[in-house]
């Protein structure tokens, strides 16, 4: 178990627990065979691979959520996202390996491989799915399904928001943020570029960068709409996570001021729509590297690294928030016949 933050803050275990999931330090490389096809200098943070049944970003946030779900005496998980949610695998390979049912309900989202690669996963996990239609049915369906599994149960499920994005799971970005920084250079200008959806991730290196006075910059890639990823949801989060570090006795100065750029310029037609630069920016990664990426998150991402990379001739750090493996598809088909986007 990686004790990065726990030492970093002066905390025991007991007082921050935290349930071992993931291998970690995730690996940081540079793409060498991306950057000299493209002529700059791209690197990658690989978070796919931190854990054999289902890695990805998720893994960080749930070592510090879970025991709270298990602290709260639950026997049951409610969560939400779309069809294609990457969350919802995540909860239902590691809550479900605690013996906790798991239920997501599901807003529509584009269709693409990657959606189906998910949906499948989650017939294999056993996790109970409740359509809602459109996102906006989800605030009605949610407390629906809440009152259906208390009646059912006879105890509250345990609700755990879009992405694992609770105060709890932004920790496990703060301690990437300390990660991260012992595997760069120091002396190099460093640009950090994460994907952004339900903002956790964000939060957790924002919060970390600020309260450790790390050096590199970080950008966060929307992939939602401005309403959903607004930066004040962003700085909610980090406030959240710092007023519980406070509560424990961890930090004592105030929230400190946040450092990072959140750009919107590849959304495209909005979440889960592949655009053609996420498509090309996949195609390419996955021939030049054998990086496999998905186009709600981390293609969107990857595009953007690409752009910054040209536009500001820093070098830049590509955060892969994707596992690298689905359970019961150990590695991911083809993607080279993704659907078209504009």
């Amino acid at each position: 178990m990686s004790l990065l933050l726990h030492t970093a803050l002066g905390l025991s275990p007991d007082r921050l627990p935290r349930l071992a999931l993931g291998t970690f330090p995730s690996p940081c490389r540079r793409l060498h065979n991306l950057s000299s096809v493209l002529g700059v200098e791209l690197w990658l943070k690989d978070d796919g691979t931190c854990n054999s049944l289902y890695g990805g970003n998720k893994v960080r946030k749930l070592e510090f959520v879970l025991p709270e779900v298990l602290r709260s005496g639950a026997s049951a998980v409610l969560t939400l996202g779309a069809i294609g949610s990457n969350q919802a695998v995540a909860v239902g390979a590691h809550a479900g390996a605690l013996g906790l049912q798991v239920t997501v309900v599901q807003c529509l989202q584009p269709q693409t491989p990657h959606v189906t690669r998910n949906l499948e996963a989650l017939k294999v996990l056993g996790v109970r799915r409740v359509l809602a239609g459109h996102q906006h049915d989800l605030p009605f369906s949610v407390p629906v399904e809440w009152l259906r599994r208390f009646l059912d149960h006879g105890r509250p499920p345990y609700f755990l928001p879009p992405g694992a994005s609770t105060a709890e799971g932004v920790l496990g970005y703060v301690e990437a943020a300390l990660e991260l920084d012992g595997q760069l250079d120091p002396h190099t200008p460093w640009l950090v570029v994460v994907p952004v959806g339900s903002g956790g991730t964000l939060a957790g290196l924002a919060l970390g960068k600020a309260l450790f006075s790390l050096g590199w910059s970080l950008s966060g890639i929307a992939v939602t709409p401005v309403w959903a990823s607004r930066r004040g949801r962003i700085e909610r989060l980090a406030t959240a996570a710092h007023a519980l570090l406070r509560a424990k006795g961890a930090v004592s100065r105030a929230m400190p001021a946040l450092d990072f750029e959140l750009r919107y310029d590849q959304l495209g037609h909005g979440y889960g729509y592949p655009t053609s630069a996420a498509l090309e920016a996949m195609a390419l990664a996955e021939q030049v590297e054998g990086l496999v990426l998905e186009p709600t998150y981390t293609g969107k991402a990857l595009a953007a690294c690409i752009r910054l990379a040209r536009s500001t001739h820093r070098p830049v750090v590509f955060w892969n928030t994707l596992s690298s493996t689905v359970p019961g598809n150990y590695f991911f088909p083809d993607v080279s016949t993704a659907c078209q986007g504009s």
